[in-house]
C-alpha cells in the first residue's frame, strides 16, 4: 500500500483531534442514548462511550468490546452539542485492531463474506471483471465521462445464494433506465469494491489500498460522473475517500438522484398502468439517509411507478430505524429483534412490498422475514416481501426475467 502524503496525514490527525475535542462539550443529557437502537438491545450506550472517551482517551475506548455493538446508524446525531458520535466510534474501531479488539466472530451463515471479498480484491494484482451482467441489447462502454459503479453487487447474489435477492436484475434495470434517458455509461472492467465494510470493521489499511486503486482508475479513465448503485459504496466514495485522498476527480452521484435529474420520472408517466395495485413502503438506509441526506429521489421513482401506491411508515427519513447491522457486524438476536419490529410495522399497514435501495438492508430484512412469526388464523394480512428498488424496476417496468 502506498503511504498517504504527509499533508494528508496531518489533515487527518487535525480532523481526528477536533473530533475528540468536541466530545468535551458533552453534558450527559442522554438524548443520544434515548434514540440508540443498540442501547435498546443492551449492546451499546453512546452516552457512556463518550464519557469513557473523555475520561480515558480514544485508545481506552478502542479496547472496549461494546464499540462493535454500535450500529453506526447515526440516529444519535440528535446530540444538542453537535458531537459526532458515529465518527468517534469509527475512530475507536480504526484503533481497535492494534489494541487486540477485533470485531466479534459472525454468528450467522454469511461469516462476513463481504469483508473477506474486499480483502481479497485489495490483495489481488488481478482486477475483477464487473461488466459481464448487462443484457445483449443494453448499451454501455468501458470508457466514458459517465460511469456506472457497481462494487460487489454483480456477485452479491452468488455470495448470498440462500436468499432470492436478484440484485443483477436491479443492475440491469438501472442500466436500462440510463439508456432510456439517453445515457450509455462506462462500466469499467477493473474497478474494485469501495472498501466500506473493511473500514467499518477497523481495517484502515485495506480501505486505503482500495480507495487509492479506485481513485487511480477513475482518473486514468477520465470519468467525470460516477453513478453509484449501493448506498454504502456511495457513502464511502462521497464522504470517506476525500478525507484520505482529497477531492475525487469525478462527481460521485447516487443512481436515483442521477435518474431523476435526467428526466426518468417523466418517462415513467408515459407507461401503461398495471391492473393490480401494489402497496409499497420505502425504508431509508442509514448511509443514504442520515449520513448522505438523500430521501426524495428514491420515493419519487417508487411513487411514479405504474401500479404502485406508496404507503408511509411511522418512522421515516431522519427517524427511520436501522436494519440492525452495519458492515455485516452484529447479525445476532438483538438485531433480529429490531428487524422484526420494522417488518411487523409494514405488515400491520397492509404493505405488499418493503422497498429499499440498500442491498445490505434487503439481505438483512430478507433473512429476518424468513424467521418472522406468522399471524394466527384470526388475523389476515397480505404476504410481505422485501425488495431492492432497482430489482422492482426490473421486474415491474422492464419485465426482465430473473437470471
Amino acid at each position: 500500500m502506498t503511504e498517504l502524503p504527509s499533508a494528508v496525514q496531518a489533515n487527518l490527525q487535525k480532523d481526528f483531534a477536533a473530533l475528540q475535542k468536541r466530545t468535551l462539550l458533552c453534558y450527559q443529557c442522554s438524548k443520544c442514548t434515548s434514540v440508540c437502537p443498540a442501547f435498546r438491545i443492551a449492546q451499546f450506550n453512546p452516552r457512556s462511550f463518550i464519557l469513557a472517551a473523555v475520561n480515558g482517551g480514544i485508545d481506552a475506548v478502542a479496547k472496549d468490546k461494546t464499540i462493535w455493538g454500535c450500529r453506526n446508524c447515526s440516529s444519535c446525531q440528535v446530540c444538542p452539542m453537535g458531537i459526532d458520535i458515529p465518527s468517534m466510534v469509527l475512530l475507536a474501531r480504526l484503533r481497535s485492531l492494534r489494541n487486540d479488539n477485533a470485531p466479534p466472530a459472525a454468528k450467522t451463515g454469511h461469516r462476513r463474506i463481504f469483508n473477506l471479498a474486499q480483502r481479497i480484491q485489495a490483495a489481488s494484482p488481478v482486477p475483477p471483471v464487473t461488466n459481464k451482467w448487462p443484457l445483449n441489447h443494453q448499451k454501455f462502454t468501458e470508457r466514458g465521462k459517465v460511469a456506472l459503479y457497481t462494487g460487489l453487487m454483480p456477485i452479491w447474489d452468488n455470495l448470498m445464494y440462500n436468499y432470492d435477492l436478484d440484485f443483477v436484475t436491479g443492475l440491469r434495470a438501472v442500466l436500462e433506465a440510463m439508456n432510456l434517458v439517453g445515457v450509455e455509461p462506462a462500466i469499467p472492467a477493473g474497478i474494485k469494491d469501495s472498501g466500506h465494510d473493511v473500514y467499518y470493521g477497523g481495517d484502515e489499511s485495506t480501505f486505503i489500498s482500495l480507495a487509492q486503486y479506485n481513485r487511480d482508475v477513475v482518473e486514468k479513465l477520465g470519468i467525470e460522473t460516477l453513478v453509484v448503485v449501493n448506498p454504502e459504496d456511495y457513502h464511502a466514495m462521497k464522504h470517506l475517500y476525500p478525507k484520505y485522498l482529497g477531492p475525487m476527480s469525478a462527481d460521485v452521484v447516487f443512481w436515483t438522484d442521477f435518474l431523476v435529474e435526467k428526466g426518468f420520472v417523466e418517462k415513467l408517466r408515459y407507461q401503461a398502468y398495471l391492473d393490480v395495485e401494489i402497496h409499497a413502503a420505502y425504508h431509508d438506509p442509514c448511509k443514504l439517509g442520515r449520513r448522505s441526506g438523500i430521501y426524495a429521489s428514491p420515493r419519487v421513482i417508487l411513487e411514479n411507478m405504474p401500479g404502485i401506491k406508496l404507503v408511509q411508515l411511522r418512522d421515516e427519513k431522519e427517524l427511520a430505524p436501522c436494519c440492525g447491522v452495519t458492515a455485516f457486524i452484529g447479525c445476532d438476536d438483538g438485531s433480529l429483534y429490531l428487524r422484526h419490529e420494522r417488518l411487523k410495522e409494514a405488515r400491520d399497514l397492509g404493505v405488499d412490498l418493503l422497498v429499499t435501495t440498500c442491498p445490505s438492508c434487503v439481505s438483512h430484512y430478507s433473512c429476518a422475514l424468513a424467521s418472522l412469526q406468522p399471524l394466527d388464523n384470526s388475523q389476515k394480512a397480505k404476504p410481505l416481501q422485501v425488495v431492492e428498488l432497482g430489482t422492482l424496476m426490473g421486474t415491474r417496468l422492464f419485465h426482465f426475467d430473473k437470471k
